[in-house]
């Protein structure tokens, strides 16, 4: 029987983005064949030392390391779609084979990274409790999402426990693999993507077949709305979103930029 000769180093776990354990990843690599497997939890090293024991346990060589979004601002890439699909001048980048006697020091140098999560994570709690408010639902991030991540032995609370907290209260019921499923349609349901940074709210929106003077966006009732119509006047693409707290009209202004087809539109927070 042929050696195995495929690897797979960038397994994530419930410290971050999957719902498997480390002990569960590492089965489903042995399971697999796979060669050698590693785990890269993001802003996390906290499932390592659960990693490399599950990777003695069922034979498999293991690797450890982490992964984190890295701003390339005031550089060439600034303004370029790399390897993150959400943001434009931000990229995914991963430290690999973080030697063992490291884990320590590693997991407290992202240890500020994860308090920023947890900031922006209420935040989208509250925008979530906004947009579902006429259907009755309502998140707590302590009671609801905090207990369904591994925060408690340094994991960090990502976008999927904010989802998975939201399909459960939507339905309490649901089977493992249903909960799978609505989890994914609730992301593509916060399209177009709302985030924020230190200075502004980021609206993102995928607009097809537009140009930038195609495009126009407005405040109206705490409703932010893009919306663009091709010049043909055959189509048109409409989208809006709340914006979170009060927006002024008169003092609103949008800064917008095209790149790789994507219209990206920061309106400023003054005044929300």
């Amino acid at each position: 029987m042929p050696a195995a000769v495929e690897v797979n180093n960038h397994v994530h776990t419930n410290y971050s983005f999957s719902p498997y354990s480390p002990s569960a990843a590492v089965y489903a690599a042995r399971a697999e064949g796979l060669a050698t497997c590693g785990i890269v939890d993001h802003d996390s090293i906290g499932g390592a030392r659960e990693f490399i024991e599950a990777g003695k346990i069922v034979g498999i060589p293991t690797t450890i390391g982490i992964e984190t979004r890295v701003s390339f601002a005031e550089t060439p890439l600034a303004d370029k779609r790399t390897n993150n699909p959400d943001q434009i001048g931000n990229s995914y980048m991963v430290l690999h084979a973080v030697p063992h006697a490291n884990i320590k020091t590693v997991q407290a140098h992202f240890a500020p990274l994860r308090a920023k999560r947890n900031e922006r994570n209420r935040k989208m709690v509250a925008r979530i409790n906004e947009r579902y408010a006429a259907d009755g639902v309502s998140l707590d991030f302590e009671r609801d999402v905090l207990p369904l991540s591994q925060s408690a032995n340094g994991g960090s609370v990502t976008e999927r426990h904010l989802m998975l907290a939201l399909a459960r209260r939507e339905n309490p019921h649901m089977g493992m693999m249903d909960e799978f499923r609505r989890v994914g349609e609730l992301k593509k349901d916060f399209i177009p993507k709302v985030y924020e940074d230190a200075d502004a709210i980021f609206v993102q929106a995928e607009l097809p077949g537009l140009r930038l003077e195609d495009v126009s966006v407005g405040v109206e009732n705490d409703v932010l709305t893009l919306s663009g119509e091709r010049k043909s006047g055959l189509s048109s693409v409409r989208s809006a979103c709340h914006a979170p707290g009060r927006a002024s009209r008169a003092r609103f202004s949008v800064e917008a930029g095209i790149s790789v087809g994507v219209t990206r539109m920061p309106p400023p927070m003054s005044g929300m």
